[in-house]
Parts: C-alpha cells; sequence; structure tokens
C-alpha cells in the first residue's frame, strides 16, 4: 500500500488527532513558561531568578531522562504519555491557584514559582521519550519519515504562539485564569492520547536487557548513529545565538527591543518553512544529503552574521539558520527513528533528548562566555565553524545507509 502524503495524514484520525493535540499541549506548555517567566520578573525584579526558574524546569529532563526512556521501551507508551501531561497540569493549576488565592510578594510566591516550574519539568521527562517513540506507531511503515516531518511542527508552532497566547492571556484575564488555561490544553491532549489507538509494538522478550547500557551500546556499535546524535548537538549549540546573542546582534546594529523579536520570528518562520519544503528536497536529493546541506545552511548563516551586515540582512540570516536548522534536524530525526528498532525507540530517543536539550544551557553559557570575553563576532564564528566540522562528519557518503533509510 503506498504511502499517504502529508495532507491525508493530517485528516487522518489518529495520526491527525495526535498532531493537532499535541500542537495545542505545546501552545500551553509555553504559555506556562512565559507566566512563569513574568510572574518570577514581578516579584523579584531579578533577571536572575528568571533563569533559575528555566534551570528548574529543565534540570529534570537532564537527570531523569534515561529512566523515562527505559520506561517506554518496557510499558504502556499511551500512559507515560498521559501520567506526563497530568504532571505538567498539576504545576499549572497548582501556581494558577496560588495566583488567584494569595498572589503576594513574598518567599511564598518565589517557592511557588519554582516549585511549579519543578513540577512541570518532573512532567515533562516522564512524557517525553514516549512523546517522541510513540510517532512511528501511529502511521504505517513507509508513512514513518513523513510522520517524522510532521511531527516537528507542533513544537515550531508551539514555541512561536505559546509565548504570544500567554502574553495575551495574562493581560486580558490575569496570570491565574491564563495558567488555568494552560492546564487545560494538557488535559485535552491527555484525553486525545487516552482514545488513541496506537498499533501494537513488536513483541518484546520478557528476558531481555531493557538498560540504558543496551541502547548506548547500539549507538556505539551503529557508527551512523553516533554521527546522528553529534548532528544533534550541533544544531543544539549553533541554534542558540538566535536566542542568547539576538539582543547584542541587534544593539550592534542599531537596533532595539523590537529588533529582537523581529529576529526570533524571522528565525521561526525559517524553521517553519524549512519543514514545509523538506518533502519536495528530500525527492529530490535524498534525506542524507539534506543533513549535509542544512547544516551548511546553518553555519552560513551563522557566519553572515558574525560580518554584523545591516538589519534587513540580519532578518534574512535568521531565517536562513531557522530553516537550515530544521531541516538538518528534522532529517537526522528521521533517519533515527527509521533505523532503530522500535524495542530501543523509546530509550534511543531519550539520548536524542538529552544531546538537543542537555546542549542548550550550556551552548548559552559558552555563547555568553565569549561574547563577554572576546566580542560576539568572534563567539558567532566558533559557531559557525562547529557546524562546518560537524556538516563534513556528517556528509553523504558517512550517513547514507539502506534505500529504505536514505
Amino acid at each position: 500500500m503506498s504511502p499517504r502524503p502529508a495532507l491525508v495524514l493530517l485528516r487522518d484520525r489518529r495520526f491527525g488527532t495526535f498532531f493537532f493535540g499535541k500542537t495545542l499541549s505545546l501552545a500551553g506548555l509555553w504559555s506556562h513558561n512565559v507566566i512563569a517567566a513574568v510572574l518570577a520578573y514581578q516579584l523579584t525584579g531579578s533577571v536572575l531568578y528568571v533563569g533559575l526558574v528555566s534551570v528548574v524546569q529543565f534540570g529534570p529532563q537532564l537527570l531523569f531522562v534515561g529512566a523515562s526512556g527505559v520506561a517506554a521501551d518496557r510499558g504502556d507508551r499511551r500512559l507515560q504519555i498521559i501520567l506526563g501531561r497530568l504532571v505538567c497540569t498539576a504545576g499549572s493549576a497548582a501556581l494558577g491557584v496560588w495566583c488567584l488565592l494569595d498572589g503576594s510578594d513574598g518567599p511564598v510566591g518565589r517557592v511557588m514559582i519554582l516549585a511549579a516550574s519543578l513540577v512541570m519539568g518532573m512532567g515533562l521527562v516522564l512524557g517525553g521519550p514516549a512523546l517522541l517513540a510513540i510517532v512511528p506507531a501511529l502511521v504505517r511503515e513507509a508513512e514513518i519519515p513523513t510522520a517524522v516531518r510532521l511531527d516537528s511542527l507542533p513544537m515550531l508552532v508551539g514555541r512561536s504562539t505559546g509565548p504570544a497566547l500567554g502574553a495575551l492571556l495574562i493581560a486580558w484575564s490575569g496570570p491565574g485564569a491564563a495558567l488555568f488555561v494552560a492546564a487545560a490544553t494538557n488535559v485535552l491532549f491527555s484525553a486525545v492520547v487516552a482514545v488513541l489507538r496506537v498499533d501494537e509494538p513488536e513483541e518484546r522478550d520478557p528476558e531481555a536487557d531493557n538498560s540504558m547500557r543496551v541502547a548506548v551500546q547500539y549507538v556505539r556499535r551503529e557508527r551512523r548513529m553516533g554521527l546522528i546524535l553529534l548532528g544533534i548537538v550541533t544544531i543544539g549549540v549553533a541554534a542558540d545565538p538566535a536566542l542568547t546573542l539576538a539582543p547584542a546582534i541587534a544593539e550592534a546594529a542599531g537596533g532595539d527591543t523590537a529588533t529582537v523579536g523581529i529576529f526570533a520570528s524571522a528565525f521561526g518562520i525559517g524553521a517553519a518553512l524549512g519543514v514545509v519544503v523538506m518533502g519536495p528536497l528530500e525527492r529530490w536529493f535524498g534525506r542524507s544529503q539534506l543533513v549535509a546541506g542544512g547544516l551548511c545552511v546553518l553555519g552560513a548563516a551563522t557566519a553572515v552574521l558574525a560580518l554584523s551586515p545591516p538589519i534587513a540582512v540580519l532578518v534574512g540570516a535568521f531565517a536562513f539558520a531557522g530553516a537550515g536548522m530544521s531541516v538538518a534536524l528534522t532529517s537526522l530525526t528521521t533517519l533515527l527513528q527509521v533505523a532503530v528498532p522500535d524495542s530501543l525507540r523509546g530509550r534511543v530517543m531519550s539520548l536524542w533528548l538529552a544531546c538537543f536539550v542537555g546542549s542548550r544551557p550550556i551552548a548559552a553559557l559558552l555563547n555568553g562566555a565569549l561574547a563577554d570575553v572576546f566580542s560576539v563576532p568572534v563567539a558567532l564564528v566558533i559557531a559557525a565553524a562547529l557546524v562546518a566540522v560537524t556538516a563534513w562528519a556528517c556528509r553523504p557518503a558517512k550517513m547514507r545507509g539502506s534505500q529504505r533509510e536514505c
């Protein structure tokens, strides 16, 4: 049976429902993030405290993602996703209740914000690997590449619309009600997953070793898996300047705060367009070529940013950087999802999460330190050079496997 095109998959009762439910949930999660950040700054007036909120939220994802991946390969992935989203719901709802009942400036408020962020982080790590690993079970085998490509859109849409939604909700109804709306999106997605029909996974050997050690050995044994994860780490590092260095880049070009927002929007729009054009590009060039091509576009755009051109050129460079990132990231993720056996998919996708999520705070510290000690252009040139080296390491001759995978 021939694979269905993307638009047909989006209308499919299984994959389409999952896709739109996940998009709504991620928009709610990003709404929570911006609401928590606004509350933290209002209560403390400290940018450092706002950063601490993010650290508390992302910390559990780095510490426990391996255990969550093991659970995704041992148990019911649907149940794991539901539990994770309900824990996220508890974090948003608890902070919303505090805002409605108290909301005063003081130690209790500061603790509540951190506690809610910690609960949110625990929910994200609980369901994260299962949320990625379940995608191939929603479609036919030949449709996995298209499904994985489409599955990257909810993250982009949620990240771009969620903060704006959170800001609008705060202005319209206050933080308490806004947090309940964010919590409701996760409840709705949990209900969607609860009624979702998932293809039965391959039969699992009850005596098989389900430890993370087996997944790590698999990645070390399969050389291409290691290159894929190297590419994921590099993308996490090279995509960071769009966030960490954007204010300094805008200031050097004579821009203001609005310019930073334009840069972020250009990066997000470029990333979304990259996913949209991937279908025809993949048919023309092949998936392995798109890995190196996307990395080259990301590296070249980052190098252009280092030249301190006019704002109009910077906007274009940010857009191309976003497109290169999404093309390379989606191609690498598709190669990973297609090649990995279902019995290992949860654990290997937990490594994917560790590489992508774990690289972001490290990249932020590295880029910020390089910019402070040397200059913003130096930080950008180093990032571009890292991407160039990775593009060479992940060139088509190294990434190409079976015809089915490329």
